[in-house]
């Protein structure tokens, strides 16, 4: 029989949700270098556009998307 400790699932779990977190915020970083700005900054002049620009409204929906998701995984690793 295979018994398996808390423990390790937890490890298991933890190392998990590290690997998921860095592969967000690589996400999170190309759009920062993408547009020279930061995610709220970025929020801002997307509302705040005369025109609106598709590209640039899905990469918003996008990115708000991967803000979300870094912050469930940082309350979930603590």
């Amino acid at each position: 029989m295979l018994v398996i400790e808390k423990s390790e699932v937890a490890n298991w779990l933890l190392l998990s949700y590290k690997s998921e977190q860095k592969q967000v915020k690589d996400k999170l970083n190309l759009f920062e270098r993408k547009y020279n700005q930061t995610f709220s900054v970025f929020e801002m002049n997307i509302k705040n556009a005369k025109q609106e620009n598709f590209e640039r409204w899905d990469d918003y929906i996008e990115w708000k998307a991967y803000q979300k998701s870094l912050s469930k995984l940082n309350q979930n690793i603590q």
